[in-house]
């Protein structure tokens, strides 16, 4: 038998979009612009973090995960610098 590398992830498992009946008709487009950003993004730019802000890093217990960039967990900005490739 074959594995199958990747699993299609559960229309529950990211409730943005929903599931049901009633999904969201753009998650798809949404997703793929998303890559696509991420991708050109990747091919042009290399991103650095100062060492102050790595140390900084920490994350927020909410409803989802999310990277905190202050022990107060008032921020939620990842600060990096982009250089062209």
């Amino acid at each position: 038998l074959f594995q199958v590398p990747f699993k299609a992830p559960s229309l529950y498992g990211f409730p943005v979009f929903q599931a049901g009946p009633r999904f969201c008709l753009g998650k798809d487009m949404a997703q793929f612009e998303a890559k696509l950003l991420a991708s050109m993004l990747l091919q042009k730019f290399t991103f650095t973090m100062a060492e102050s802000e790595a140390e900084k890093i920490t994350y927020a217990m909410s409803i989802t995960m999310s990277v905190c960039n202050s022990k107060k967990q008032d921020s939620h900005n990842l600060w990096v610098t982009p250089h062209l490739r």
